[in-house]
Parts: structure tokens; sequence; C-alpha cells
């Protein structure tokens, strides 16, 4: 399972290089259906090679070395998810650059090649320094987009702005693997015994991952970003940058002790929700209506991860799979007015808006159902009304998103 999974990464990574060497040559609409033809390519690992060992080195495998800084790879259950997940989304949109966009929008699609690559190897990192550098090279593969686009984003600087906030939130992550790394003696994720991260750690990672995802009071740089070329907002705001720090938090929980930490997340989730939904509801267009939606959203899924049980997991996993998912609809909604008709792009944003706004029968009414649950089987009843108010603060910022449409 993990060669197959090194290949993927090589194949993605390597193409998409090639393919943006090659896009001031290949034409974008060529350039989008060569991402996919690559995306499916990087499928067939999974396909033709034999089921192998969940944790191997690239080049010492299925062995891997002791030390706490060697180059190993751990594909286990939850890295299997997010990859999934992430696959998922890269489907619809490169089939949308490539089919129905704007032809000028497939020359974005080895970008977000790029990124998945580079997502796949910070998932499946079986040691937490390299998922921290993992992470690092996510987040400048980001920039870069934003960079190459500089004539074309809406402020001054966001580029830069971008860089600088998510480098300085870095520190605190370095800071909880340094913790780590000092009490239990290594930093790969195998050998850690319960216990081994210490809720400080916890805390640091928590503030990493809450100015990364833009939380409030930290959503500046992603309302800025809101303006951005359609493909290229829809990346930054809602891409796999968002899942690398619930994933990281999720790898943290389960060696921490003690229930500080997990009360701090549902506090902040809650907060983050409701702010998140004003700031949506006092924007002017409808993609920053957007950036608020995912900081909003995103405080839903953390209220999820705070509960540190099944139901909790279960709930912000499909509460994940919505937020994506939803995004990729509203991209199309919003950057479709080319070549959609009006009444389609409104039946598409009024998809994402369902499953957004957690009514039945979508992902995000399970999710929310399970987070009701879960927060009854916890014996946090106080949070039950934030969980609940979450519907209809959505479908009014929603709704005003769809007047801006």
């Amino acid at each position: 399972m993990v060669q197959a999974l090194l290949w993927t990464i090589g194949i993605l990574g390597a193409g998409s290089v090639l393919l943006l060497l090659a896009g001031r040559w290949l034409p974008a609409r060529w350039s989008a259906w060569a991402a996919l033809g690559l995306l499916v390519a990087a499928a067939l690992p999974f396909l033709l090679l034999r089921p192998s060992a969940m944790v191997a080195g690239p080049f010492i495998w299925p062995a891997v070395e002791a030390g706490p800084v060697s180059l190993a790879y751990r594909f286990d259950t939850l890295a299997q998810a997010l990859a999934l997940l992430a696959g998922l989304l890269a489907i619809p949109l490169l089939l949308w650059m490539a089919l129905g966009a704007p032809a000028e929008e497939g020359c974005f699609a080895p970008w977000a090649l790029l990124l998945l690559a580079l997502f796949l190897n910070l998932v499946a990192s079986a040691s937490l320094l390299q998922a921290y550098v993992g992470w690092e090279g996510l987040l400048l593969a980001t920039y870069l987009l934003l960079a190459c686009r500089r004539a074309s984003l809406p402020t001054l600087g966001i580029a830069e702005w971008f860089l600088g906030v998510q480098h300085l939130a870095g520190y605190p992550l370095l800071a909880a693997l340094l913790l780590i790394g000092r009490s239990a003696g290594t930093l790969q994720y195998g050998p850690l015994d319960p216990g081994a991260v210490t809720p400080a750690a916890l805390l640091l990672l928590l503030g990493t991952a809450w100015l990364r995802t833009a939380q409030v009071p930290f959503q500046g740089w992603a309302l800025a970003a809101a303006g951005s070329p359609s493909p290229v907002s829809t990346m930054v705001l809602g891409g796999w940058g968002l899942m690398a720090g619930p994933y990281l938090w999720l790898r943290f929980l389960s060696r921490v002790s003690g229930h500080a930490p997990r009360e701090i997340a549902l506090i902040a989730g809650s907060i983050s929700l409701v702010l998140g939904a004003v700031l949506a509801l006092r924007q002017e267009s409808s993609r920053q209506v957007q950036a608020g939606d995912t900081t909003s959203r995103l405080g839903l899924f953390w209220i999820a991860l705070g509960l540190d049980s099944p139901l909790g997991m279960a709930a912000g996993l499909l509460l994940l799979v919505d937020l994506v998912w939803g995004k990729v609809l509203f991209h199309i909604a919003l950057s479709g007015g080319g070549r959609l008709s009006q009444r389609v792009r409104q039946i598409l944003f009024t998809f994402g808006l369902w499953g957004a706004a957690g009514l039945p029968p979508s992902a995000g009414f399970v999710g929310r159902w399970l987070l009701l649950l879960g927060l009854l089987e916890a014996g946090r009843p106080a949070y039950l009304p934030i969980v609940l108010l979450a519907t209809p603060l959505t479908l009014s910022y929603l709704w005003r998103g769809w007047t801006l449409l």
C-alpha cells in the first residue's frame, strides 16, 4: 500500500512540475486534460501493485529506521480516509477545468495536482517532523500559486501576506514538536505512547491550525484572497490546506492525556462558528461570503474534533466531506457565468447550500446529527444550542451569497 502511495505522489508531483514548465507553450485546455490524465495514471499503482506493509521508508522499505528524523511513511486508516477525500476533491475540480470552465482556467490544473501530491505526502508521513516539513511545502506551493497570478490579485501584497502569516503560524507547531521530542525521545508517530503528547503541545498545534485555517480573528488574509481568480481562491480557501491542521490534531489527540485541550477546542470552535457567520453576513461579494462560510463551518468541525470520540470523529469527517464538496459546487456556480445559464448556476449553488446548512439527506445533515449525539454522549449539552444555531446562520449568510450571485 505504501509503495503504491509513493508511486502516486511521484507521478502527481513530477507530472505537475512538467506541466507547469510546459504551460508557456501548452494551451490551457490541453493542460487541464493532461492533468486529468495524470490523476487517472496516479491511481493505477493502487490497482496494479500488491498490498504491502502499512509503514515503509522509501529507501529502505519495508523497514523504518528508529531515529526521530528518519524519512518514513505510514498509510493507516486515517491517512487513507484523508487521501481518498483529497482525491475526490481533485476529480470534479479537474473535470470542470477540462470540460466546462473558461479555457483560461485550465492553466491552474497542474497546480491542483501539485497541491494534491504535497498533501498526500503530508498525511502519509510517519514522522511528525516530516509532516511539519510537508505542511510548510504545501504552503510554499500555495504562495507560489498566488504569486504567479500577482497581477490579477485584488489586494496588493496578498501573496506575501499569506506567506508571512502562514510561516509565523508554524512556530507554535515547531515548539510542540520540541516538547514531544524532549518527553518521548522520538517524533515517529508509531512508537509514541499514549500520554507522550502533552496538553501544552496540543494547544500549540491548535494555535497553528487556528491561524492557518483563517479562524476568527485571523481571517483577514482569507477575505483578501477571496477575490483572487476563481480556481485560486477555491484551492486556497476550500482545498487541501484546510485539512492539514485537523489531520495533525487527530494524530496528536490519540497520544495526549487530559481533557483541558479538548474543552478549549469546543469553546474555540463555538466562537468561530458564530463569529464566522456574522463575518459572512457582512460581506459584499459572493466570494467573500464563501470565505466567511469556511471560517464558520470549520468552527463546527473543530467542535466535532474536540469531542475525541468515535461519534465526534465520524461527524468531523462527514462535515469535512460536505465542506470540500460544497466548495467545488460553489466554485462551479461562481465561475460558470460564461459557460452555464443562470438557472444552472443557481441549482448548483442550491445543492452546495443544502449540504452546508445541514438539511437532509446531505452529509452535512448526518454529520450534524452525529455531532449532537456525540455531545449528549460526552455530557456536553451546553454546546447543543450552538450546533443547532449553525443551520439558520448558514442559511442566512449563504442566502446573501445567492443574492450576490
